[in-house]
């Protein structure tokens, strides 16, 4: 490789041997980064479809159990709507507790 320059020089001069260098040495140096940059892309590339297949399995699991616990809310209230005395009775419950914890 230094051969190459050294026939640069000779041929065309010293600034155009340097010139030659510098160009060639930002070839390689680009060359190098663009396989990096590929293989870094690759690897964020591998994190992000990992994250949005673990994201979407709790998504569904919460939508899931979020519709769940809507049902049993509604059952709650459709069995305290048809027992007041279920109401009467948790409410008084609950005023005894504050006295005694008062």
């Amino acid at each position: 490789m230094m051969d190459i320059f050294l026939q640069v020089a000779e041929r065309f001069g010293l600034p155009a041997a340097i010139l030659a260098y510098f160009i060639f040495r930002d070839y390689c140096s680009q060359k190098t980064t663009i396989t990096r940059e590929s293989r870094m892309s690759d690897r964020i590339q591998s994190i992000e479809d990992y994250q949005r297949t673990k994201l979407e399995g709790i998504a569904v699991e919460s939508m899931a159990v979020s519709k769940a616990s809507t049902i049993a809310i509604d059952r709650i209230t459709q069995t305290l709507i048809t027992r007041p005395c279920v109401a009467e009775d948790m409410k008084r419950i609950s005023d005894e507790r504050e006295r005694e914890a008062s």
